[in-house]
């Protein structure tokens, strides 16, 4: 459910870091007694460890790798890609296309991703992550708009680079990756390939397929791949870098600079104080620099999409019709007639990204069990609901910065209820353990959480104060069955997360 990632992710955890010189396979199964882990490194103070992530729900009398690189394995019910379960995938007709592609007879995937409506028997590689079907093309597990399979073509493409973008056109229409644009000029279009997230053409100059017509084609020259100049103006992402110098500008990543000139420093198209660019926060590696400006960046996001939060809840609320569930339905649910192939899945509000897939499994006792498939899960988590629709337990993975581990979410003690009350997470951590041997089976850590819980107009809210301090509010409005069709978690006034079922369309 959208309780995936959510009340663990409000705590600060903390692993005994142990070194060790020597490391053991990375990127391959290990099998340990009864467990099962995918292996991947992580330098820590230039020794090398190995993060163990534990993978739930495999049949190890059945499991058995498939592909002489070790990334693809199933059992009797389900495929893995590294750590990741396919949502659905049929083990019996599953075949490998590469590193990232595979199918089934049902589905095509790519890495643990399905590909929307890609035809399984027509389904075929043009190059490196560009694909097509009898009906359409794809990059990655993205279909490209009007882009015809019949007439695609690659454009560029850096040679020695697995990770570069794609340039690909279908009629008029450019692709950068899976972003569509129209040239000005496509006969006189180009790529510039030492800094290849630029494109121009006699009339135009693009970064990453965005259009600035401001920009002046004739005397444009790139900089790096974010930063250009033309003979009026230096830009940053095709936005003007107000008050630089375009003599002395530079770009560098010196802390948390980007780029100078000789009378100021910048972040992006912003001028900051050279000395102390982000005041409170300290420079300390390239890697932990990047991430914070990522963060710094994404704030104004955050503010602007809880700005329109409501406008999405009535969204939400209109397309769901009479079908949200009230306080006044709680004693009519039952899912006794659940259907077998009762599929269902999440996406994220502003993106569209199918964040996570679930599938009716099978009932035990008068229970309910679904499989639960997300690229952020280390196999197949479930969620057990009783026929009330009551869930009695959730399990979900987690990978916060290299840090593995899954938790046993028992929330059925205050779900669907009104007032104050406390609920439990069992956490099992699993990362950063000593890298000579296999990790021992995690004992959990029991966490109590405190709630405040109400309900208005359609809206089920869940708030409490985590052990930072931050208030933390959860937003979730179910179906009639008690399966969410929207959720949002905020903290400190910032929407962090914000999911919709699938089936909904947002202005």
């Amino acid at each position: 459910m959208f309780k995936l990632m959510k009340t663990f992710i409000t705590f600060t955890f903390f692993v005994l870091l142990v070194g060790c010189k020597s490391t053991p396979p990375v990127n391959a199964y290990h099998v340990n007694e009864s467990n099962l882990y995918w292996t991947t490194p992580k330098y820590i103070n230039s020794y090398a460890h190995v993060n163990y992530a534990q993978i739930n729900s495999v049949d190890l009398t059945t499991f058995k790798v498939i592909t002489e690189n070790t990334i693809y394995a199933k059992d009797q019910s389900y495929v893995y890609r590294k750590a990741t379960a396919l949502p659905f995938a049929e083990p019996d007709s599953f075949e490998v296309i590469n590193d990232i592609y595979s199918k089934d007879k049902n589905y095509v995937f790519y890495e643990s991703n399905i590909i929307e409506n890609a035809q399984s028997d027509s389904f075929e590689i043009v190059k490196r992550k560009l694909a097509k079907d009898n009906n359409f093309v794809y990059f990655r597990h993205k279909r490209l708009i009007d882009a015809v399979p019949e007439n695609i073509k690659i454009l560029y493409l850096k040679e020695d680079s697995i990770s570069g973008p794609i340039y690909s056109q279908s009629n008029s229409n450019v692709y950068y990756n899976d972003t569509k644009f129209i040239p000005c000029d496509i006969q006189t279009f180009k790529v510039i390939p030492k800094r290849n997230s630029w494109s121009f053409d006699n009339k135009c100059v693009y970064h990453k397929g965005k259009l600035y017509e401001d920009i002046d084609p004739a005397t444009f020259t790139p900089i790096n791949y974010s930063y250009g100049k033309d003979k009026n103006n230096i830009y940053h992402k095709g936005k003007v870098v107000k008050f630089a110098d375009i003599d002395t500008f530079k770009s560098t990543f010196r802390g948390f600079i980007t780029a100078r000139d000789n009378k100021n420093c910048f972040i992006g198209e912003k001028i900051v104080d050279c000395k102390d660019p982000i005041p409170g926060k300290k420079s300390k590696d390239m890697l932990s620099n990047m991430l914070t400006l990522m963060l710094i960046d994404s704030d104004g996001d955050r503010v602007s999409h809880l700005a329109s939060q409501q406008e999405t809840i009535s969204s939400v609320i209109e397309q769901v019709g009479n079908n949200y569930l009230t306080t006044d339905d709680i004693a009519l649910i039952n899912l006794n007639n659940i259907p077998s192939n009762f599929k269902w899945q999440t996406k994220t509000a502003r993106t569209d990204y199918i964040n996570s897939r679930y599938g009716y499994r099978k009932s035990i006792e008068k229970n309910f069990v679904f499989d639960e498939f997300s690229s952020l899960n280390n196999g197949v988590m479930q969620l057990i609901k009783n026929a009330k629709g009551q869930t009695l337990q959730e399990e979900t993975s987690f990978h916060i910065m290299g840090e593995y581990g899954y938790s046993i979410y028992q929330n059925g003690k205050c779900e669907l209820k009104v007032g104050s009350c406390t609920e439990t997470v069992k956490l099992f951590e699993q990362s950063l353990i000593p890298t000579s041997k296999i990790p021992a089976k995690a004992i959990p850590i029991d966490i109590t959480v405190d709630f405040e819980l109400s309900y208005q107009n359609g809206v089920w809210i869940r708030e409490m104060i985590n052990k930072k301090g931050e208030k933390v509010k959860e937003m979730t409005i179910y179906d009639k069955s008690t399966f969410p069709v929207y959720y949002a978690m905020i903290k400190d006034e910032k929407l962090l997360m914000e999911y919709v079922s699938s089936s909904i369309t947002l202005p």
